[in-house]
């Protein structure tokens, strides 16, 4: 499909770094510095989709890519905790994105908070309906 996935994981212990999973992984803190570091060493020049799973330490990758911003479509973020919600939330407002879905920690089935937000930029939906089953 001419996709390339960089996958940046802190966790060595999950299933995410197998390298059937990604064209190149990254094993370091997820951090504003590695997040910049890595963007620059592989040239990337668009994202379609940012993934992110925000339990405390990876929560500077917003940060990070602050000025990279104009080159992400869509982002997928799930946390966990409402301190880390919120501050995502907040994160992608100010910086003028759409948000398409949102539901907090006690809205949700698994106790995760998810944010589907995109930048207005980018032509696509204003909303996605997500259900709790």
């Amino acid at each position: 499909l001419g996709y390339r996935v960089v996958l940046i994981n802190s966790n060595p212990a999950t299933i995410m770094t197998d390298p059937e999973f990604a064209d190149k992984t990254y094993i370091e803190p997820i951090t504003e510095a590695v997040v910049a570091k890595i963007i620059e060493k592989e040239k990337i020049g668009h994202v379609n989709i940012l993934h992110a799973d925000i339990q405390g330490g990876e929560s500077g990758m917003l940060q990070g890519i602050v000025k990279y911003i104009n080159k992400i479509d869509y982002f997928f973020i799930s946390t966990h905790s409402h301190y880390h919600h919120t501050t995502c939330l907040n994160f992608f407002i100010t910086n003028d994105c759409v948000i398409l879905a949102e539901h907090t920690l006690d809205q949700s089935c698994s106790a995760d908070g998810l944010i589907v937000a995109r930048r207005k930029d980018v032509a696509g939906p204003d909303r996605i309906d997500i259900r709790k089953y």
